[in-house]
């Protein structure tokens, strides 16, 4: 009777919990379904521990960091620290840093490379270039030549058409010491001496090239993001101008970089440079191939910059042009992620609507993928573009976000895991 009374007692207890209803709060009770395969796990947990990060959760952000595998967990700790710099706290951003020296440790090859190219350019963001280039080599690690700060150039101009950093330049293809051949086969080295971490990858020369223009177009955007929130934005202005005037052809990422380059001048007062790109963002926009991807993200972040500087009849015709590409260019696994990823573009440039519609569609898409991993994630990417948008969630998509979860562990269960 009492063991009766006991079961009754916790299924009330049981109806009685809130649904789980903010989106970065459901994102993370999300993780656990994300199983049976590594990458995929830790991809999912860097993507939830960024966005705790962002949205100053910072206890629960470092507690899923701890929890991360492999080289992801640096990448994770940079991520901190960026959100750190876009908040306009350089000083305590750059201490951080500068005990970070041997983080390009925790990955092999081109993995400990990209983790030492968002140290350093993080480092240019933060000011302290110098130091942090110089706390990497007291750790004992090998900086690749175009990693290191040539002459009175930085991370912040390497982007620059005058750059020397040249993406075409010779290539370096010689394994540096201190690590044999073969995946993640270190050799051991002797801790009193420098070495590199890392063998240069394939085409070396042009790669390390090729990452600092990346990570100084995401300092020289971080930098700015970080001056306007610490009300400098006279200082913003100034850094930014060089790269946006005529002739100067700056150099950045990807699309969605250059999107959010032109958003942050814009804010910063430098309209008339800003308005005459504008053609040319939304012409590449449109000649992105159909079937990549990432491109969704990025053509959502460009609807977000139509709309912040006025061009809205322009923002929303861009976004209705985008889901019929995804729906015949993509499979159902990148369908979900591109309608995720390209509504938080579309919700930020204030057409919720529309949004609505994508994260909806997202849902409806990854609720028909066999593979239960697999729509895991594309429910993940909804509630990850939910929260970047800052959007709460309506009763209808938790009821389909439940719907789904719920199926998830049986759908498990039927392939073992």
């Amino acid at each position: 009777m009492k063991i009766k009374y006991l079961f009754v007692l916790l299924l009330v207890l049981v109806g009685c919990q809130k649904p789980v209803t903010d989106p970065l709060d459901r994102a993370a009770t999300l993780l656990p379904l994300i199983r049976g395969d590594e990458y995929w796990r830790s991809q999912a947990q860097l993507a939830v521990a960024a966005e705790l990060s962002r949205a100053g959760r910072i206890e629960k952000a470092n507690s899923l960091v701890s929890e991360i595998q492999g080289y992801r967990r640096a990448l994770a700790l940079l991520d901190g620290v960026q959100t750190q710099l876009e908040a306009g706290r350089f000083s305590e951003a750059g201490q951080v840093l500068l005990s970070y020296g041997s983080l390009p440790r925790e990955g092999s090859a081109q993995q400990s490379w990209e983790i030492m190219g968002r140290l350093l350019s993080l480092g240019e963001a933060a000011g302290i270039g110098k130091e942090t280039l110089a706390a990497v080599e007291q750790a004992g690690i090998s900086v690749p030549p175009m990693f290191q700060i040539l002459g009175q150039e930085t991370f912040l101009t390497a982007g620059a058409a005058d750059s020397t950093v040249d993406p075409l330049g010779v290539e370096g293809r010689k394994a540096l010491p201190g690590v044999a051949k073969g995946k993640d086969k270190k050799k051991k080295v002797d801790p009193g001496k420098p070495s590199a971490v890392q063998e240069a990858p394939e085409g070396g020369g042009k790669l390390q090239a090729r990452m600092k223009i990346v990570s100084g177009g995401s300092a020289l955007i971080i930098r700015a993001k970080g001056l306007l929130a610490a009300g400098q934005t006279e200082e913003a202005k100034v850094l930014l101008q060089p790269a946006l005037e005529e002739g100067s052809g700056y150099r950045v990422g990807n699309l969605a970089a250059k999107a959010d380059l032109l958003r942050v001048a814009w804010q910063a007062g430098l309209r008339d440079l800003v308005n005459p790109q504008l053609e040319e963002m939304i012409s590449q926009t449109r000649v992105q191939p159909a079937a990549l991807d990432t491109a969704y993200g990025y053509w959502g972040q460009v609807v977000r910059l139509l709309a912040t500087v006025g061009r809205n009849d322009e923002a929303t015709a861009l976004a209705l042009e985008a889901p019929p590409r995804i729906r015949e260019a993509l499979t159902p696994f990148f369908q979900a992620q591109a309608l995720a990823e390209l509504g938080a573009g579309v919700y930020q440039a204030g057409l919720t609507e529309q949004a609505r519609q994508l994260w909806g569609e997202a849902l409806s898409v990854a609720e028909k993928i066999p593979n239960p991993r697999s729509r895991a994630w594309g429910v993940l990417q909804v509630c990850l573009a939910a929260a970047r948008s800052g959007a709460a969630f309506t009763p209808e998509e938790l009821e389909k976000i439940d719907r789904i979860e719920k199926a998830l562990p049986e759908a498990y269960a039927q392939i073992g895991q």
